[in-house]
């Protein structure tokens, strides 16, 4: 009971019980500015206190703006870039998926198979239908049709229109200034 109130009351405690083992062992001693445990505990009110003020006077004046501009936890997709999407959440989640529907699709094979023989050529067969999620994924457009994809692209479109006529409107200007 007594560890429990002391892991309780010190957070870092299981930190100082590994640094001292580790010196023990070793027969060394470190540094206070070495010390891990004893920095923690002397920098944890200025830590909070700089926690704060970062919050109050850089993270939520952020959050306001990001607001002013649109930007909800709703729509905060569509800022990020789609390849670190794909890659950190899309990919992962797929493969999980195709994995275990290969591996239920093998276990059906060898449960219906009648003999060996059949099970091995059907086995065989499966394994080289299956092509590679990447490649999967480059052979889909289907998300062409998607309502966010369509209005990403008008976005862009009415952007590059804009650009287009204010480009246009600078050299406007400029021809007429050189007359």
């Amino acid at each position: 009971q007594q560890n429990t109130i002391i892991a309780w009351q010190d957070s870092m405690i299981n930190v100082k019980n590994l640094q001292d083992a580790v010196l023990e062992q070793r027969g060394e001693k470190i540094e206070d500015w070495e010390n891990a445990y004893m920095q923690e505990n002397n920098l944890h009110g200025v830590s909070r206190a700089e926690s704060e003020c970062f919050t109050d006077n850089f993270y939520k004046p952020l959050l306001e703006e990001l607001k002013t501009l649109g930007v909800t936890p709703e729509t905060t997709y569509l800022y990020m870039r789609g390849h670190d999407l794909v890659d950190g959440v899309v990919t992962p989640l797929l493969a999980f998926v195709c994995e275990r529907l290969r591996r239920e699709r093998e276990r059906d094979i060898r449960k219906f198979a009648v003999h060996a023989v059949q099970e091995q050529n059907e086995l065989s067969a499966y394994q080289h239908s299956i092509i590679p999620l990447d490649k999967a994924l480059r052979r889909h457009l289907a998300y062409v049709d998607c309502p966010l994809y369509q209005r990403i692209q008008d976005d862009i479109r009415r952007r590059i229109l804009r650009q287009g006529a204010t480009a246009a409107t600078e050299q406007t200007k400029g021809s007429q200034g050189n007359a």
